[in-house]
């Protein structure tokens, strides 16, 4: 009987999102937080915006903070986001601290690799990075995060955002930084000449990789629907579109608190939540990108 049931309830799910569920005109819309790390993420994200509203009869919106991850920081540990699709260490300390459930992944681990190029003989190891110019995402980007907590702390590498993967690669070979992060997939799909062109230096360990959570906003109802859609067959198109190929899998908490313990050692995040937990205002903190946005630009983003 049990078994039937869970059936029923399945083909009651994919029957809404061939359908269409009705979308809730009354209630305000979820938002569905990005990171800002590519200058086109809400518009490449909008379908899968759009079939989760289908599959939740709820209106979803998705956000990206322009360039400023300060905001997105800000957005982050104040809960502002109902639907989040981060990496591992930001869900699971959200699962942990704010009470979002991963629902879905994507398959396959996630991991970097810390690279300069082959002819830098002068940079064997990260702690020849000190004072030197690295292409990354300006913090709390996970990927800079890891990179700083791996590097001592009288050995500290400047931070260069230039704007994204691509142009951080172009930089890096260019000579305007001497070192750059990258998820390691980059690397791996770099023509054989361009990775002969570089040298790793530091590879991280496999993450669980990107995941969508559900913030408190949402039913376990709502959560369950939206889990199924995107684990049907139609599901699977919308990530073969958006995610170029990949495919969603289910997401447990279980597979991602581990990594909730890595967030105490990146003291720049930690700073702005323990901010958040006392009800206070983060006045002002640096973006990465050579100015001071202060709560006045906050606003400025929401408003948008």
């Amino acid at each position: 009987m049990l078994i039937v049931l869970r059936k029923t309830a399945r083909a009651a799910v994919l029957s809404l999102v061939a359908a269409g569920a009705p979308l809730s005109a009354q209630a305000a819309p979820w938002l569905m937080g990005l990171a800002p790390r590519h200058s086109h993420a809400s518009t490449v994200y909008a379908p899968l915006g759009q079939f989760i509203a289908r599959a939740a009869g709820h209106q979803v919106k998705v956000w990206r903070p322009g360039r400023s991850w300060f905001v997105y920081a800000n957005d982050v540990v104040t809960g502002r986001f109902a639907l989040t699709f981060d990496g591992a260490i930001f869900t699971a300390w959200r699962d942990r601290a704010r009470h979002y459930r991963p629902l879905v992944r994507l398959q396959g681990p996630m991991r970097f690799y810390v690279v300069t190029t082959a002819a830098a003989d002068d940079i064997r190891g990260m702690a020849d990075l000190d004072g030197r110019p690295v292409c990354a995402n300006p913090l709390p980007n996970m990927a800079t995060m890891i990179l700083l907590a791996k590097t001592s702390p009288t050995a500290v590498p400047y931070i260069e955002p230039l704007g994204g993967i691509q142009k951080d690669f172009k930089g890096l070979l260019g000579g305007e930084c001497q070192a750059a992060i990258f998820p390691s997939r980059f690397v791996h799909h770099l023509p054989p000449a361009a990775r002969a062109g570089l040298r790793v230096l530091y590879k991280t360990r496999a993450y669980p990789n990107l995941a969508l959570s559900a913030g408190p906003q949402l039913t376990a109802i709502q959560r369950t629907r939206i889990r199924a859609a995107l684990l049907s067959p139609q599901g699977e198109a919308i990530a073969r579109q958006v995610f170029h190929g990949a495919r969603f899998v289910p997401a447990s908490r279980a597979e991602y608190a581990p990594y909730a313990q890595d967030l105490p050692q990146m003291p720049f995040f930690m700073a702005m939540v323990q901010a958040a937990d006392r009800s206070q205002t983060v006045r002002m903190a640096p973006d990465g990108l050579g100015h001071t946005e202060t709560v006045a630009d906050i606003k400025a983003h929401h408003a948008r």
